[in-house]
């Protein structure tokens, strides 16, 4: 039985601790897991709503400025003008509007992670250490895969070869993403050893295939887009209506070795919705292919 195995029997049974801390609890404790990742979400979710669609982390920037400096050093004057002084910290945070990390991709990994454990627990009774690694190393795989598609379409069709070069520091990312898809593949080969098969039901045929429709509608968008333009070491960068995007790394040196894009931020809410809606459902395209099959003969 899979749930059996010893390595994870060993960790969900484990006694020991130190200083009245257990290490192994980390990895059993799925339950926790579950709630700390749906507080993540409802959290970022709260943050998306108060900051706007295309808002990111870095809009809480001046927020964390004040709140650990000026507060601290004389907390009285926020609390004779707290509105005005919020509203000046909004004000300021637009600066960093759709510059950056958006709120919504916890949103969208937190709430499938809840869903996909829920689904090893109650289905394939799969609990403890198990559920937690093998639920965590396939949403690392989704992670990797959106990442490495994102990244290869934006160099080739934004001509912006930087992002898929393994030099300093994009090559951090594309390293970590590798390995967040050798993690997850993995893990599926382990559950294909072990008797269990991808789900290709019809739901995982109709989200596959939606999916492609998504990438193929982004990749050759057909509404209107704005242009921009952007001087580099070796001549004007202007995005392409080929996958366009509302926020453009453009890397103004190509020539010096080191692979970083300046931020470019263009409004379109509607083109965020069309990427971010691509992200939704490749997501869960991806969970309900490991939605997996028990064979008949593996017991439960």
């Amino acid at each position: 039985m899979l749930y059996d195995h010893p390595l994870f029997r060993q960790l969900d049974n484990s006694q020991f601790s130190f200083l009245g801390f257990s290490p192994t609890a980390v990895f059993s404790n799925i339950h926790s897991w579950r709630t700390y990742f749906s507080l993540c979400a409802l959290g970022a979710g709260a943050l998306w709503l108060f900051f706007g669609f295309d808002s990111v982390w870095s809009q809480l920037n001046p927020f964390i400025t004040y709140f650990t400096g000026p507060f601290l050093s004389n907390p009285q004057l926020f609390f004779l003008q707290p509105i005005q002084t919020l509203q000046t910290l909004y004000h300021s945070s637009l600066v960093y509007y759709g510059i950056g990390n958006h709120f919504s991709a916890p949103v969208i990994y937190g709430t499938t992670f809840v869903y996909y454990s829920l689904f090893l627990e109650q289905t394939l009774k799969i609990r403890g250490s198990l559920n937690f690694f093998t639920t965590t190393s396939l949403s690392l795989l989704n992670i990797g895969i959106f990442e490495w598609l994102w990244n290869g379409n934006y160099a080739y069709w934004q001509n912006q070869p930087w992002t898929i070069t393994l030099q300093w520091k994009q090559i951090t990312n594309l390293v970590s993403f590798s390995v967040f898809i050798t993690i997850g593949l993995l893990v599926i080969v382990y559950y294909l050893l072990n008797g269990y098969r991808l789900n290709n039901s019809p739901r995982t045929k109709l989200l596959g295939s939606l999916s492609l429709l998504m990438w193929l509608t982004w990749i050759f968008y057909p509404l209107p887009i704005d242009h921009i333009s952007v001087e580099t070491t070796t001549g004007t960068w202007t995005n392409t209506a080929r996958f366009p995007q509302t926020y453009y790394a453009v890397d103004t040196d190509p020539l010096d070795n080191v692979a970083i894009g300046s931020p470019n931020h263009v409004e379109n809410d509607f083109l965020h919705f069309w990427n971010t809606l691509t992200k939704v459902i490749t997501t869960w395209f991806l969970y309900s292919l490991y939605c997996f099959r028990r064979l008949p003969n593996v017991p439960t």
